[in-house]
């Protein structure tokens, strides 16, 4: 029988870092103590995302206080602190054991294309990790982290799948790009027919089209795939994204990431140009154009508010 403790989920998981951050800025606070053990003592599992959430908290140090009223900046700061928890409550066993599982991989700020075996071409994206293997019937990537574009090789009798958690791609010769985001998986094609197939749905798809599969839905819209892939020259192009997004495929050109905190900030659309290989730039741009607030951790860690 196995003892071990069921994961927490990542909502329980958020909730109780918001809990540790506040009491970083008021630990003396009655009121917050007894709010506190009141959700801990609504189940059990609160009590142990508390405990887990803790134990990675200590790993922050200490998170800057201020008299209160707190201002705007100090409670950025606390949460900021939880956002910082978030990248180590993440399921997966982390960028070292993909890069080990992989075939190929990049780091942080390179862009590489690579010739498989078959005579396929993968431009593979910054901070991205594949793993590759082909037999007679059929040949398969799989993204283990990351984003990628398929230049592949017509071979009727090996059809090319990807593989991008839970969902797949099969084609037999045409020009895509794989973006992983956690459960989410999106595919663009710029030539050729592919079909995504994702846990709850399938969509086939042409140029200059997208489909989006995730455990919800697989859905498809008209793009332009041109600018959908333009990180191949080195330009990360937006129309009226949520800028949770653009926070996510930016951060995969920096070494850490960028994070968005507040829901009235979360629910913003970006439409702009940025160049990837221009951290103070993108940072600055985001800065303007959506008006937020701007801290930077130790380590770089950039946060929105």
């Amino acid at each position: 029988m196995d003892d071990s403790p069921m994961p927490v989920s990542d909502a329980l998981l958020e909730q109780a870092t918001r809990w540790h951050a506040r009491l970083a800025d008021a630990p003396d606070d009655a009121g917050l103590l007894r709010a506190v053990e009141d959700w801990k003592g609504e189940h059990p599992d609160h009590v142990a995302a508390f405990l887990e959430a803790g134990k990675l908290w200590a790993l922050l140090g200490p998170v800057p206080r201020t008299r209160r009223p707190p201002s705007r900046r100090a409670i950025g700061l606390g949460m900021a602190a939880a956002a910082v928890l978030a990248v180590f409550l993440v399921p997966g066993f982390g960028h070292a054991l993909e890069n080990w599982r992989s075939d190929v991989a990049t780091p942080v700020g390179q862009v590489r294309t690579v010739d498989l075996p078959d005579g396929s071409h993968v431009t593979l994206s910054s901070d991205t990790a594949l793993a590759y293997e082909a037999g007679p019937g059929g040949r398969t990537v799989r993204i283990l982290r990351g984003e990628a574009f398929f230049a592949v090789e017509h071979d009727e009798a090996r059809p090319f799948r990807v593989d991008a958690g839970n969902a797949q791609v099969t084609v037999l010769g045409t020009r895509f790009d794989v973006d992983l985001a956690g459960d989410r998986t999106r595919v663009t094609v710029e030539s050729g027919k592919v079909r995504l197939d994702g846990p709850s749905g399938r969509a086939f798809l042409s140029a200059d089209e997208q489909g989006v599969a995730d455990a919800v839905q697989t859905v498809s819209r008209s793009v332009n795939a041109a600018d959908a892939t333009a990180w191949r020259s080195g330009r990360a192009v937006f129309f009226d994204a949520p800028l949770t997004e653009v926070a996510r495929v930016l951060s995969r050109y920096r070494a850490a990431g960028i994070y968005v905190l507040g829901a009235k900030l979360r629910a913003q659309h970006v439409t702009a140009s940025f160049r990837t290989d221009d951290d103070q730039g993108m940072i600055a741009a985001l800065q303007v154009g959506t008006r937020a607030h701007v801290t930077t951790l130790p380590g770089g860690i950039v946060l929105l508010y």
